[in-house]
């Protein structure tokens, strides 16, 4: 299909109607100077039928996907010509691209990018460029690298051998995705911004940034960063004289299991107490001008294009989950993606009563095993580091500890109330530290637990949806990690009555004067809790 065909979409309670269809084709060829070779490439990307329909249909929400394919589509296919050369704005020599760090160029490059943030000094020089791709193209939206650096000069002994370098996506749908949640730009000013303060007043820690630049015209970015590899840790560690090498390497990642194979629940309790201090320090500070990029909840980008996505993928989930289990869903699931699909214009509308009441803080927005470095001593975590921030955003600090639990843990449901109850005891004791509640009844365990089981609706229901149309289920464990999160979402089922958790959500009786009714939170319990009850929330 050649054309973008009109659609209607609910904003709020307006109705938008966008009546223009736009001609794919045509819209192609209006960039000037592109040859028709590279003009076949741009099509066949539009029309991969790894599209999501947000993206076929950027013209019904914003009228700007011409806009965003001249811009975006254009300077992906002149990088991939090797005819646009790297710079950014107040950096000239920032590397934009994966190839502009190769050969004895790409090594001035990144010469002038260390020393332009004081990472190595003026008498050292970069004098090779190993590069190494990895990642499993599970929902990436980066092209990442691990770079093998040599040196020269009057070395120190403290230049990183290794480093991460993080590039923007190569495929045009990924990228107009990253500019339309803004995830490059985030993760950028993530590390210009946030992760020094947040370090300061949290003690939480993030991989050491060597360097990072963004182009807002065409979406571009890199991002040079510590990489944290049980290699590259003995190697920066090792190579400083203050510190005995066999000291420093019992501080080593050991190996841990995996997303996949399930987190146990006793490192978890770190993970807790490390989001709770995140949540607790940003908790109310949207309001005070705190990282405005950061987009919140009701952000147009969120409430106009989620709604599509999520009718197109419960189209296809079904079929999906037949194609990599050769199971039926379960008709509980089926009910449940049901009532998002009827519902999904109206729980992300600005209106919606939950969104408009209750704390907001900001969250990492992808918080799970996977975009965490655990480092052990003697058995025992010692150090636990965050990493990606490209989803980092304004919304309920509980979407985090949900999606942790219930997309990283072994046995989520035998372990989510334990934890939560952990995350909120510290969350409580951070926030009447900082003057924030005056006692723990101002944010009840009741309120928590409902917003825990919202975040499910945000983040495993939706992602799972999202992986049946837009994951690249060939390509490595993508069809094992949608596996599991739909495992993971069908034992929270056991817990809650999500169609009726999605009505709460969107009653206004749930916030009576912007007050928590605890009752919501009973009206979608299937199974008791142990650690509350309805006549206590009396």
């Amino acid at each position: 299909m050649n054309d973008i065909q009109p659609n209607t979409t609910a904003q709020g309670n307006d109705m938008h109607t966008y009546s223009e269809p736009v001609d794919i084709n045509a819209l192609v060829d209006s960039i000037k100077g592109l040859r028709p070779e590279w003009r076949d490439r741009v099509l066949q990307q539009i029309k991969s039928p790894h599209v999501p329909s947000a993206v076929k249909k950027y013209s019904e929400v914003f009228g700007s996907l011409g806009a965003a394919v001249v811009k975006v589509g254009t300077t992906l296919l002149l990088d991939n010509m090797g005819l646009l050369g790297p710079g950014c704005g107040d950096t000239p020599f920032a590397p934009l691209e994966c190839e502009h760090l190769v050969g004895e160029l790409g090594a001035k490059r990144l010469e002038d990018c260390l020393k332009h943030k004081g990472t190595i000094e003026e008498h050292v020089s970069v004098t090779s460029v190993a590069m190494e791709f990895f990642g499993d193209g599970v929902g990436l939206a980066s092209e990442l690298a691990r770079l093998d650096v040599s040196y020269g000069g009057k070395t120190t002994g403290y230049e990183p051998q290794y480093m991460i370098a993080k590039f923007s996506p190569k495929e045009l749908p990924v990228r107009l995705l990253a500019e339309l949640y803004r995830a490059m730009e985030s993760e950028h000013l993530f590390y210009e911004e946030i992760k020094g303060q947040l370090e300061e007043h949290t003690g939480i820690k993030c991989p050491e940034c060597y360097f990072s630049a963004f182009d807002p015209s065409s979406q571009r970015v890199v991002i040079l960063m510590e990489d944290l590899s049980p290699k590259a840790l003995a190697a920066v560690r090792g190579a400083r004289p203050d510190v005995p090498l066999g000291r420093e390497l019992k501080y080593l990642p050991e190996p841990v299991p995996e997303q996949l194979e399930g987190v146990p629940k006793a490192d978890t309790f770190e993970v807790m107490e490390l989001m709770a201090k995140m949540h607790s320090h940003y908790w109310g500070r949207r309001a005070e001008g705190v990282a405005e990029w950061a987009l919140p909840w009701q952000h147009k980008a969120f409430v106009v294009t989620a709604p599509l996505v999520i009718k197109d993928a419960c189209g296809a989930i079904a079929g999906t989950w037949k194609d990599i289990t050769g199971e039926v869903l379960p008709e509980l699931f089926m009910q449940t993606a049901a009532t998002y699909k009827k519902l999904a214009s109206r729980l992300y509308s600005p209106e919606n009563s939950w969104i408009q009441n209750g704390p907001i803080t900001l969250i990492h927005g992808d918080c799970r095993r996977n975009n965490m470095v655990y480092i052990h001593e003697e058995g025992k975590l010692h150090e636990l580091y965050l990493i990606d921030f490209q989803m980092i955003r304004w919304a309920r600090g509980e979407d985090d500890i949900a999606y942790y639990i219930f997309s990283s843990l072994a046995d989520p449901l035998g372990s989510w109330e334990e934890l939560l109850q952990h995350y909120h005891t510290h969350l409580c004791d951070r926030l009447q530290h900082l003057g924030k509640i005056s006692k723990k009844s101002d944010y009840t365990f009741e309120q928590c637990a409902f917003n825990f089981f919202a975040g499910l609706v945000w983040e495993n229901l939706t992602i799972f949806l999202v992986m049946a149309k837009n994951a690249d289920l060939d390509r490595g464990p993508a069809a094992q990690l949608m596996e599991k999160y739909g495992r993971c979402f069908f034992a929270a089922q056991e817990q809650c009555d999500f169609p009726r958790l999605m009505q709460r959500m969107l009653d206004p009786d749930t916030f009576k004067g912007g007050v928590f009714d605890p009752k919501a939170l009973w009206d979608c319990m299937r199974r008791p809790l142990k650690t509350a009850s309805p006549a206590a929330s009396l």
